[in-house]
């Protein structure tokens, strides 16, 4: 089974921190986690820009660029893709489990 590889970039409500970070599966890696930010000293982060890529070569030079990035570069990207801030995250649900 062919996998696909991920970029993703988190921020909090404030949009102040960014967390960038690599992995095979997105809805995994936002969810599981989700209990264990249910804390008032961590914030709640929200997914507001992704990439998809077939191999992890491609994702992980890619990955590189954007940690070369400054977070005005980085808000800019984020942006161009998606004006409006929203949190991507339901999108990232799979079908099956709709």
């Amino acid at each position: 089974m062919k996998k696909d590889y991920f970029v993703y970039l988190l921020t909090d409500s404030s949009r102040t921190t960014f967390r960038l970070g690599v992995t095979d599966n997105l809805f995994r890696k936002l969810y599981q986690p989700r209990i264990k930010q249910l804390r008032p000293d961590r914030p709640i982060l929200h997914l507001v820009y992704y990439e998809q890529y077939p191999d992890a070569l491609a994702v992980i030079i890619r990955e590189k660029h954007l940690r070369q990035m400054n977070p005005e570069q980085l808000t800019q990207l984020v942006n161009e893709w998606n004006p409006t801030w929203e949190n991507l995250q339901p999108h990232t649900v799979p079908t099956q489990l709709l």
